[in-house]
């Protein structure tokens, strides 16, 4: 439905607009289950639509948790619930759909990119660390159309690109270190081309 925009808000909402209808765009609010409803914390930070299912979206938690949202009904499946106390807390900072598989990749201060299954189970199925260091937090994720390369970056700007071809691990195939960091932070998102392997992003 190219028609339909996702917006996540720091009031705790994910909603649904449609930009055919500019005198009454919102078409829904989908908000996150119980119990993280009643954390201060828990504001979505990304969303993504899923592009084997029109109908359901993907949105990622500053708690770290990673919920599944029905568009038109607003039913709600939690693939992870993230971290239960301020020990466990990872925030999520990017989430990207696999194009061809019912998997979503997050990245989050951990300086990891993990990968989950869309149908729940919790745990990550994988996880790749992307940071250099221990302090190096994951800043955004991209997988091209073709489903077979990952882009990360983190915040010391370093992007990599991994081949996930590899039969046991995916494996950094090229590292980029084009952007500066400033403030602290360095790459802030990353896209791919539609029909070709390019990806880019700046503070």
């Amino acid at each position: 439905l190219p028609w339909l925009l996702l917006s996540a808000a720091a009031d705790s909402s994910v909603r649904v607009w449609n930009t055919q209808t500019p005198q009454d765009p919102l078409k829904n609010t989908l908000a996150q289950p119980t119990p993280h409803t009643t954390d201060a914390l828990s504001n979505p930070t990304c969303v993504s639509c899923c592009p084997l299912d029109a109908s359901c979206c993907v949105a990622g938690y500053t708690n770290g948790a990673l919920t599944r949202y029905d568009i038109e009904s607003g039913k709600s499946f939690v693939v992870s619930v993230g971290g239960d106390s301020m020990c466990d807390l990872v925030k999520l900072n990017s989430i990207a759909m696999h194009p061809r598989l019912p998997v979503v990749l997050t990245t989050g201060d951990d300086g990891f990119v993990h990968t989950f299954d869309l149908n729940g189970g919790g745990s990550p199925l994988a996880s790749l660390r992307v940071g250099a260091m221990a302090q190096d937090g994951a800043s955004c994720v991209a997988i091209d159309p073709a489903g077979v390369q990952l882009a990360t970056a983190c915040h010391s700007g370093r992007v990599r690109l991994w081949d996930l071809r590899a039969t046991s691990h995916p494996c950094c195939s090229v590292e980029l270190s084009a952007h500066a960091t400033k403030g602290d932070e360095g790459t802030h998102s990353l896209a791919y081309a539609p029909s070709s392997s390019i990806s880019s992003g700046h503070p």
